[in-house]
Protein backbone atom coordinates (compact mmCIF):
# COMPACT_ATOMS: atom_id res chain seq x y z
CA UNK A 1 0.00 0.00 0.00
CA UNK A 2 1.33 3.45 -0.90
CA UNK A 3 1.85 5.91 1.90
CA UNK A 4 1.05 9.08 0.01
CA UNK A 5 -1.74 10.77 -1.89
CA UNK A 6 -1.08 13.27 -4.64
CA UNK A 7 -3.73 15.61 -5.96
CA UNK A 8 -3.16 17.76 -9.00
CA UNK A 9 -5.55 20.20 -10.63
CA UNK A 10 -4.83 22.16 -13.77
CA UNK A 11 -6.79 24.29 -16.18
CA UNK A 12 -5.39 24.85 -19.62
CA UNK A 13 -8.67 26.05 -21.07
CA UNK A 14 -9.08 29.21 -23.09
CA UNK A 15 -12.11 30.32 -21.15
CA UNK A 16 -15.76 30.40 -22.15
CA UNK A 17 -17.02 32.65 -24.91
CA UNK A 18 -19.69 35.11 -23.75
CA UNK A 19 -22.19 33.70 -26.28
CA UNK A 20 -21.89 30.25 -24.69
CA UNK A 21 -22.33 31.24 -21.02
CA UNK A 22 -26.11 30.82 -20.98
CA UNK A 23 -25.76 27.19 -22.14
CA UNK A 24 -22.72 25.76 -20.37
CA UNK A 25 -24.71 23.78 -17.79
CA UNK A 26 -26.93 22.10 -20.41
CA UNK A 27 -26.08 18.41 -20.83
CA UNK A 28 -24.09 17.70 -24.02
CA UNK A 29 -23.66 21.40 -24.82
CA UNK A 30 -20.29 22.19 -26.31
CA UNK A 31 -19.21 25.70 -27.16
CA UNK A 32 -19.70 26.85 -30.70
CA UNK A 33 -15.95 26.80 -31.31
CA UNK A 34 -15.16 23.48 -29.63
CA UNK A 35 -14.61 21.62 -32.88
CA UNK A 36 -12.62 24.42 -34.51
CA UNK A 37 -10.33 24.61 -31.48
CA UNK A 38 -10.08 20.80 -31.28
CA UNK A 39 -11.44 20.75 -27.73
CA UNK A 40 -12.24 17.17 -26.78
CA UNK A 41 -15.15 16.10 -24.63
CA UNK A 42 -18.85 15.38 -24.75
CA UNK A 43 -20.29 18.42 -22.99
CA UNK A 44 -21.24 16.64 -19.76
CA UNK A 45 -18.64 18.02 -17.34
CA UNK A 46 -20.33 21.12 -15.94
CA UNK A 47 -23.77 19.55 -16.04
CA UNK A 48 -22.58 16.58 -13.98
CA UNK A 49 -20.55 18.69 -11.56
CA UNK A 50 -23.57 20.87 -10.84
CA UNK A 51 -25.75 17.81 -10.19
CA UNK A 52 -23.16 16.24 -7.91
CA UNK A 53 -22.61 19.48 -5.98
CA UNK A 54 -26.37 19.81 -5.44
CA UNK A 55 -26.68 16.15 -4.38
CA UNK A 56 -23.99 16.57 -1.72
CA UNK A 57 -25.33 19.90 -0.53
CA UNK A 58 -22.24 21.89 -1.48
CA UNK A 59 -22.65 25.58 -0.69
CA UNK A 60 -19.12 27.02 -1.00
CA UNK A 61 -16.21 26.78 -3.37
CA UNK A 62 -13.89 25.19 -2.51
CA UNK A 63 -15.69 22.65 -0.34
CA UNK A 64 -14.07 19.27 0.27
CA UNK A 65 -15.83 15.90 0.41
CA UNK A 66 -13.52 12.97 1.27
CA UNK A 67 -14.69 9.38 1.03
CA UNK A 68 -12.96 6.26 2.26
CA UNK A 69 -12.39 3.12 0.16
CA UNK A 70 -15.91 1.92 0.97
CA UNK A 71 -17.53 5.11 -0.30
CA UNK A 72 -18.33 6.42 3.20
CA UNK A 73 -18.07 10.20 3.66
CA UNK A 74 -15.31 10.67 6.26
CA UNK A 75 -14.64 14.40 5.97
CA UNK A 76 -16.64 17.38 4.74
CA UNK A 77 -15.66 21.02 4.90
CA UNK A 78 -12.79 23.42 4.39
CA UNK A 79 -9.42 22.50 2.96
CA UNK A 80 -7.75 24.33 5.84
CA UNK A 81 -8.38 27.12 8.35
CA UNK A 82 -7.17 30.11 6.32
CA UNK A 83 -7.63 31.69 2.92
CA UNK A 84 -4.01 32.85 3.23
CA UNK A 85 -1.70 29.90 2.58
CA UNK A 86 1.01 31.43 4.77
CA UNK A 87 -1.31 31.50 7.78
CA UNK A 88 -2.61 27.92 7.71
CA UNK A 89 -2.51 26.36 11.16
CA UNK A 90 -4.95 23.48 10.65
CA UNK A 91 -4.68 21.64 7.31
CA UNK A 92 -8.02 19.83 7.75
CA UNK A 93 -8.16 18.01 4.41
CA UNK A 94 -4.51 16.94 4.51
CA UNK A 95 -4.96 15.58 8.02
CA UNK A 96 -8.07 13.68 6.95
CA UNK A 97 -6.27 12.27 3.89
CA UNK A 98 -3.32 11.20 6.05
CA UNK A 99 -5.73 9.37 8.39
CA UNK A 100 -7.53 7.61 5.54
CA UNK A 101 -4.25 6.52 3.90
CA UNK A 102 -3.01 5.22 7.28
CA UNK A 103 -6.26 3.30 7.81
CA UNK A 104 -7.17 5.39 10.85
CA UNK A 105 -10.38 7.17 11.78
CA UNK A 106 -10.57 10.81 10.74
CA UNK A 107 -10.46 12.92 13.92
CA UNK A 108 -12.11 16.09 12.56
CA UNK A 109 -15.01 14.93 10.40
CA UNK A 110 -16.57 18.28 9.55
CA UNK A 111 -15.55 21.93 9.42
CA UNK A 112 -17.19 25.08 8.13
CA UNK A 113 -16.26 25.70 4.50
CA UNK A 114 -14.53 28.97 3.69
CA UNK A 115 -15.03 30.50 0.27
CA UNK A 116 -17.44 31.96 -2.22
CA UNK A 117 -21.06 30.86 -2.27
CA UNK A 118 -22.17 28.60 -5.10
CA UNK A 119 -24.89 29.98 -7.38
CA UNK A 120 -26.52 27.08 -9.20
CA UNK A 121 -28.15 27.47 -12.59
CA UNK A 122 -31.67 26.12 -12.72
Amino acid sequence: MRDEVQISVSDRGRGIDAEDLAHIFEPFYRGRYALDRQIHGNGLGLSLVQRIARAFGATKTPEAFLFDKDGKLVYHGAIDDSQDQGKVEAPYLKNALDSVVAGKEVAVKETKSIGCGIKFRS
